[in-house]
């Protein structure tokens, strides 16, 4: 889930829900009410997660502002409340009944019903007919769909003295995948943290219901699909994968919005400084472990801030804020193609070699120790006027042209690097993912 994630679906895109409702034929007798039975049941986060996590905060229903992402493949095994896909609030999953549970107040699904979904994304309207158990995916948190089998994975359904609904710890067999080498970054666009699960098994199952992780320290914590876990489904024309097979993120106070749905952290704050030692998957073909160690760093809201400045000074200043106290100052500057340019740092004044080229660069500073999360910035050397434009309009090609006494060398420098380009106030990439070739890098040629 980098800053390029091909999982993304347009913001703009818009849910149309039928009026169709969920109808069950009055012909058809429903079940017992109560006695023991296995379902498929719609459980909320909270209630799925109880029993399996050692954290006092529950886990919220997720939140949707991109309606389509949330009706979509990617959150098979999910169900929602809200007909217009503004919510996930849970998981639809195997349950065994225990004698005396009654479920009579509860929506019994039928092989008869059926629910239709009609969306619209880039102009083009798509209708999905969910029947019989596969209704579930929108219906009220509860409703179940009666098995003819035992599944081979399920959580135990009792009530408590107030009557109210409990589901155990699902203690079927679990399959242990090994250790997964997996480490968490900061460098992500969906929330604080992110940590890629590579594990060639996970590729192969069809739904992810949830992902516990739990901690050395004797936390756990739950996860929810769409905001927390993306069960990556691209592939090359091969048909290895581009990405990992199971994605997950995560906020802890830090990014409180994520394409325009804002993040739960409560439920994750007290992860960092902590070292993950394991991963518990859920999926359709059972209960999945990966065994981790990986330290989660800890995030104080500290930034950095470098001067943009002329290549030929040699150097450029920098500011900082909420660092922690005990931060073990590290310093380093890359190009924009990640390679490393040797600079000395020292109070506050970053130097650089004078043969430096201009340019976007990347300050980032570390923690020696590794307690606490890096932080990284942009700036920029420029340098003098470079390029002119030629005046050629009407019929002519209008170009870039190198400016008085600039060599054909650093003139090309110059367009290769151009990353953005303004046009009547509106701001286009020029290079990277979705750029616009609005200038030609070898000729200057206004496009």
């Amino acid at each position: 889930m980098k800053l390029n994630k091909c999982l993304a679906v347009s913001l703009t895109a818009a849910l149309l829900v039928s009026n169709a409702a969920i109808v069950a034929s009055a012909a058809e007798e429903p079940a017992a009410a109560s006695g023991e039975k296995y379902v498929l049941m719609n459980i909320p986060y909270s209630d799925f997660y109880k029993s399996e996590v050692n954290n006092d905060i529950a886990v919220d229903i997720y939140s949707s502002a991109t309606k389509s992402k949330t009706t979509g493949e990617l959150v098979k095994g999910s169900y929602h409340v809200n007909e217009d896909g503004s919510d996930i609030t849970g998981v639809t999953y195997p349950v065994k009944v225990s004698e005396g549970v009654d479920l009579s107040k509860f929506k019994q699904v039928t092989d008869t019903d059926k629910y239709e979904v009609t969306t619209s994304a880039r102009g083009q309207e798509t209708t999905t007919v969910y029947e019989g158990k596969d209704s579930l995916f929108f219906g009220d948190s509860y409703s179940y769909y009666v098995l003819n089998e035992v599944p081979a994975y399920y959580k135990t359904l009792t009530v408590d003295e107030n009557g109210k609904l409990q589901f155990s710890k699902d203690e079927t067999e679990v399959v242990d995948l090994g250790k997964d080498e997996a480490k968490v970054t900061t460098a992500t666009s969906f929330g604080d943290y992110e940590l890629d699960l590579t594990s060639a098994e996970l590729a192969k199952v069809e739904k992810v219901y949830g992902v516990v992780l739990e901690t050395k320290e004797g936390a756990s914590y739950g996860f929810r699909q769409m905001e927390n876990i993306w069960k990556t489904t691209n592939r090359n024309s091969d048909g290895t994968k581009v990405k990992p097979p199971l994605e997950l993120a995560w906020a802890t106070g830090f990014t409180t919005e994520v394409h325009g749905s804002p993040t739960s952290s409560d439920h994750y704050k007290a992860i960092m400084g902590q070292t993950i030692n394991k991963a518990v998957i859920f999926t359709s073909d059972g209960i999945k472990t990966v065994e981790l160690d990986t330290y989660v760093p800890i995030k104080t809201g500290a930034s950095a801030e470098v001067k943009n400045a002329p290549a030929a000074d040699g150097k450029t200043t920098f500011t900082t804020e909420n660092f922690a106290d005990d931060f073990d100052y590290s310093y380093s500057v890359t190009d924009s193609a990640d390679k490393t340019v040797e600079v000395t740092v020292e109070n506050g004044t970053i130097t650089y070699p004078a043969e430096i080229k201009n340019g976007d660069y990347t300050f980032t500073i570390s923690d020696k120790k590794g307690k606490y999360a890096s932080v990284s910035t942009e700036f920029e050397l420029t340098t003098a006027a470079t390029a002119k434009f030629n005046g050629k309009l009407f019929g002519k090609a209008p170009a870039l042209a190198a400016a008085d006494g600039v060599s054909a060398e650093a003139f090309a420098e110059y367009l290769e690097a151009i990353n953005t380009v303004s046009v009547n106030g509106n701001a286009y990439a020029a290079s990277g993912r979705g750029a616009v070739a609005l200038i030609n890098d070898e000729t200057g040629v206004l496009d």
